[in-house]
């Protein structure tokens, strides 16, 4: 009840203010020519005061348009486009509950006067070209050095959520361009902090078909691209920013970024400091201000570029990072990109863990704690050459290199008892350094031929991954029982990794008709995995590591040449209904190799893996068949034992496994109302799953042997919707609700005992935005997320728990340049163990004074954790078991930053 209330009392409120909207517009477009109904042209609605936008929805295939809820006693500005007429514009004023018709209005190519005022020169706020729409921003009005990230929240149809994602009718955003450029990257989340929405003429939103140039992915799965049209008299330009800062608990920070645009050439350089666990220019200044990534891949998060500011598993970062990116393109047909990065990391963190293991007649409690420093070295240097010769060929390579050394090291203890007493304990400390390179390219041609539908597209991808890692692990086992002895182990292990893959893909679709389309693939693929341990223990008279540790060392490789030969048929019944059908053969050649005496391991398989894919409209439906191979570890026919504690035999029996994947989506916008629906369901059926069979004795040792068995699946829902309301009385307010259900059946068997795991997973997540004036935003939300665990066997205790957590986020915009902003969030776990944080209060705050000429500085006095309360936990369930996980988290601290921006620009 309690969660439902604030959500009422915002329904509530939104129907009061919306209440009077009562009065429509609508009538019919029809060409002067002939006429016939236009479909498909813009109506949009914007204020004549201030030309901001209120509503656009477009004509139907019978010409006609309606639009509800308008906004009344106030003047009206009414435009109609579309390529290839003059737009129609006319002001009007609507009384409350009147419904305003314009009858048939005719399409030609001078406007006339219809007896009211006309406005003849009026640029229409919304245009659609066949599969792009423009946002004219003129139209979309923002505060004084607002940033296009500010620009975006106002345009109908895109979103952006509290953590930066960007989605466009309920479709994910996968690429920010400006020009036409990829200058600011593959990621666009908070990709556009940094520009200032004055230098953009235009907004255009399209489909990312890229990588797509057949069309071959659904229209309600393909994500959707960003592209900023920065006005004509920004040729060129010099911008970017500089920040130092310092706070209490020796916290830092500092940072330049420096761009030069100049017409096609395009250099970032970057330099980053300090100790915030995050990496000072977060993802949004490197990918809309320093250009990544032109590559055309994610080089933020493909290993490109790696910055910190990621340490998922708590502790305290400090990073140091800089590097540049050079694009360029010559001429419309050749484009060059270059990234060289460097990275130095190091991380301090300390993590707690209780784990609870539910035996037949006993429970084994296990205390862990852990404390360990990380420093890591990375170089990456990458690039995109492509080149379109002409319109029907399109030619990409993308190169990368990564050289990375790391040293890390820790304390552990490890205390298990039973309700008996102490049954083990374990004291020890490991070192660990790490090298490793990696080489890899992708190469990839498009050709479109002759015939309309016609094509051949050839790729290639090569990957050398080499690493090489050397670890000392000393530990102290005292055991308090006689199966168990105590011993003191000071142990080397050094690991030698190799994995490296290749593969060549050539397809040819050819149309035998306008609705019927063949395509057929052929596709070879050598990989390479390679895994050398060797163990020593320590010889205690000589103090070297020369004691061969046989069971605990192995020397496996895997050679695997897979050759595969697709055919599909797809059939076209209208423009929004298609079915396709394809049937993959697949052959396997696998030569598994053990050593150390142990024969090698020979396999061949063959495959047919069907597949189908059904679109309706909004709907799309598809299957597809994957088999899994299981890895050389699992196959290999001998015991690695690791300790007394723990140890892994292998099962060369093991078949490979069968995956049955069913996807279902449905997308809608309706743009009159602005609403958005979107639901996706996905279910993943199992056959020959590959599960571990443990035992866990009354002492705590583990034994674990992989195995085959059926009746593993996956399903998840989700349900998602957003509203946003017409601006009324300066007041903009948007609804969005998101629900998912995930449920998993997975099997365990655990000391002779089999059988079946349930898990369900609920989430509910509304939220909303207020927006008044652009000086005071508001954006609360709330999540509630239940979970239920239940076993097949009596015996096993059934586990269940609920998180809640809320957040809110606000800022105010006054008096005249200071901004005050605040995140506030509060997590709750009620089912938290013993010693751990139940909930947690997350207070940021933040009051920033604007300086200089065009607010280019600005002083910033921030407040992080200001009730001291941050943790980092998290719990879930194992077989028969629960574990809480509780890591260091960055505390309270004061920072006082000063930014300087600048931003130089010719009009040539």
């Amino acid at each position: 009840m309690k969660t439902l209330l604030p959500i009422a009392v915002l329904l509530l409120s939104c129907k009061i203010l919306f209440a009077q909207n009562r009065s429509e517009i609508q009538g019919k477009i029809v060409d002067e020519t002939d006429g016939k109904p236009i479909e498909m042209v813009t109506i949009s609605i914007s204020y004549f005061k201030d030309s901001s936008f209120v509503a656009y929805t477009s004509t139907t295939k019978d010409g006609e348009f309606h639009l509800k809820k308008m906004p009344s006693n106030q003047p009206l500005v009414v435009v109609a486009s579309l390529l290839g007429y003059q737009n129609f514009a006319k002001i009007v004023q609507i009384k409350p509950d009147e419904t305003y018709n314009f009858g048939t209005i005719k399409f030609k190519s001078n406007i006339q006067n219809l007896g009211e005022v006309v406005v003849t020169a009026e640029r229409p706020p919304i245009v659609i070209n066949k599969d792009t729409i423009n946002f004219n921003v003129e139209a979309f009005k923002v505060r004084p050095n607002a940033v296009v990230e500010e620009l975006l929240k106002k345009l109908p149809g895109i979103q952006v959520d509290n953590d930066g994602s960007i989605t466009y009718q309920g479709k994910s955003v996968s690429k920010l361009k400006v020009d036409g450029k990829e200058f600011f990257g593959n990621d666009p989340r908070l990709a556009s902090k940094n520009i200032d929405a004055a230098l953009l003429d235009k907004v255009q939103v399209f489909d990312d078909r890229e990588n797509d140039p057949d069309h071959l992915i659904p229209d309600a799965d393909v994500s959707k691209i960003i592209n900023l049209k920065f006005k004509k008299k920004f040729k060129k330009s010099i911008f970017g920013k500089v920040y130092a800062g310092g706070g209490s608990s020796d916290r830092f920070e500092s940072g330049a970024l420096l761009n030069m645009f100049r017409d096609t050439l395009q250099l970032s350089l970057i330099g980053v400091g300090n100790n915030l666990n995050r990496t000072g220019f977060s993802r949004d200044d490197l990918s809309q201000m320093g250009g990544f990534d032109r590559s055309g891949r994610n080089s933020l998060y493909d290993g490109s570029v790696n910055l910190g500011g990621s340490n998922w598993g708590g502790g305290i970062e400090k990073v140091f990072s800089g590097g540049f990116n050079l694009n360029n393109d010559y001429g419309k047909k050749l484009k060059l990109n270059l990234i060289y990065f460097y990275n130095n990391n190091s991380n301090v963190n300390q993590q707690s863990s209780f784990n609870q293991q539910f035996l037949t007649a006993d429970t084994v409690l296990s205390n862990n704690r852990y404390a360990s420093t990380k420093t890591d070295n990375r170089h990456s240097v990458s690039g995109l050459v492509e080149w379109n010769p002409d319109s029907t060929i399109q030619l990409r390579y993308s190169p990368k290199l990564n050289f990375n050394d790391s040293r890390n090291g820790g304390d552990n203890f490890s205390d298990r008892f039973n309700a008996n007493g102490q049954l083990n304990k374990t004291v020890g400390n490991n070192a660990n350094q790490a090298s490793s390179s990696q080489f890899q390219h992708n190469f990839s041609f498009y050709k479109r031929l002759k015939k309309k539908g016609e094509s051949f597209r050839i790729t290639h991808d090569l990957r050398l991954n080499p690493d090489e890692n050397l670890g000392y692990n000393n530990f102290d086992l005292t055991s308090f029982t006689s199966t168990i002895q105590s011993e003191i182990v000071r142990r080397r292990t050094g690991n030698n990794n190799k994995s490296s893959s290749v593969n060549l893909d050539a397809s040819y679709r050819y149309p035998f008709t306008e609705k019927l389309t063949a395509d057929v693939s052929l596709a070879g693929n050598y990989s390479l995995n390679g895994r050398q341990v060797e163990v020593y223990d320590l010889n205690s008279q000589n103090q070297a590591y020369d004691i061969f540790l046989p069971d605990q060392s192995s020397d496996l490789n895997r050679n695997q040449w897979t050759e595969r030969v697709k055919a599909g048929l797809t059939y076209k019944f209208t423009p929004k209904i298609s079915l396709e059908v394809g049937l993959a053969s697949e052959w396997l050649q696998i030569k598994n190799e053990f050593n150390y005496g142990i024969p090698n391991l020979n396999q061949n398989y063959f495959n047919l893996l069907p597949s189908a894919r059904l679109r309706l409209g909004n709907y799309n439906l598809s299957y597809n068949v994957n088999i899994n191979q299981p890895s050389v570890y699992n196959l290999q026919p001998n015991t690695i034992r690791s300790s007394q504690l723990y140890a892994f035999t292998g099962n060369p029996d093991l078949t490979p496994s069968k995956s049955h994947n069913l996807n279902l989506s449905y997308n809608k916008y309706f743009q009159a109302s602005q609403i958005n629906i979107y639901s996706f369901v996905s279910a993943n059926f199992e056959q020959n799953s590959v599960t571990t069979v443990r035992t866990y004795s009354p002492e705590g040792a583990t034994t674990a042997t992989p195995v085959n068995r059926n009746g593993r699946y996956n399903i998840n829902f989700n349900l998602g919707g957003g509203k946003r309301f017409k601006k009324v009385n300066d007041w903009q307010i948007s609804l969005n609700q998101y629900f998912y259900i995930y449920n998993r059946k997975d099997f365990f068997i655990f000391n002779q005992t089999e059988g079946f795991q349930n898990t369900w997973v609920l989430n509910v997540r509304p939220s909303f935005n207020i927006n008044w004036k652009d000086k005071v935003e508001l954006s609360p939300a709330y999540s509630f997320s239940p979970r239920f665990t239940s076993y097949s066997v009596k015996d096993y205790k059934d586990v269940s728990f609920t998180t809640h957590s809320f957040d809110a986020r606000y800022t105010i915009r006054w008096p005249k340049k200071i901004y005050w902003d605040g995140v506030y969030q509060y997590q709750y776990n009620p089912n938290a163990g013993n010693g751990f944080q139940k909930s947690s209060n997350l207070l940021n705050l933040s009051v920033a004074l604007q300086m200089l000429k065009k607010d280019r500085g600005e002083l910033k006095l921030s407040c992080y954790d200001l009730l001291n309360q941050n943790i980092t936990s998290y719990r879930y369930t194992g077989t028969n078991s629960i574990v809480d996980n509780q890591f260091m988290a960055l505390k309270r601290y004061f920072l006082l930053t000063y930014t300087i921006k600048f931003n130089k620009t010719t009009t040539q």
